[in-house]
């Protein structure tokens, strides 16, 4: 008997990953009803995002790479979409006229300054009776939780794991360099 999972346990934890992910879905309905105003849907957002974070034109390639669930054809015409509404454009390589790449216009850095605005004002309100020291608790959970998962990856060494959180933060500040380096080593 010793060998038989602890239900309460298996419980808890499958509850904990239904809590992801329904934290995901209500994270995107909500990026969704706040991107509303400004026009654009949640991938267009994401794919601006990367183009915000990212200093200079990124290829296709690139975008495509680091925008979850956009194969390049579907990122073409997302790219056109947003270049319709002036938030994006696109040219050609000046060293390779076959390239094409993709920057963000100043009424596209507006738009991502102006969701980011809006979504941290929201964030405030929705949990501003949220103590610091529950958020700093909530952080670290999460964190170890995040770990976890990654160690859990047969890829990542146990050694690893904390040059793998970097690399996540490393992402989030720009996802196309991230993803060229990543690229680079394999």
């Amino acid at each position: 008997m010793e060998n038989e999972p602890d239900n309460t346990r298996t419980k808890r934890l499958e509850q904990i990953t239904g809590m992801f992910m329904l934290l995901m879905w209500h994270t995107s309905r909500r990026y969704a009803r706040l991107l509303q105003p400004f026009g654009i849907t949640f991938p267009q957002f994401m794919a601006l995002s990367v183009l915000y974070l990212h200093p200079e034109r990124c290829t296709m390639t690139d975008l495509s790479n680091v925008s979850p669930h956009q194969d390049p054809a579907a990122m073409t015409g997302m790219v056109n979409r947003l270049m319709k509404l002036g938030l994006a454009e696109r040219c050609r390589s000046e060293t390779d006229r076959r390239v094409v790449m993709v920057g963000i216009t100043a009424a596209g850095r507006t738009v991502v300054e102006g969701v980011h605005k809006t979504f941290t004002e929201e964030n405030a309100s929705l949990h501003q009776d949220i103590t610091d020291e529950e958020l700093e608790f909530a952080w670290r959970l999460l964190n170890g939780y995040v770990q976890k998962e990654m160690e859990h990856y047969d890829w990542i060494r146990q050694d690893a794991v904390y040059r793998e959180m970097k690399m996540v933060e490393q992402f989030m500040q720009d996802p196309v360099a991230f993803a060229r380096e990543e690229a680079g080593r394999s």
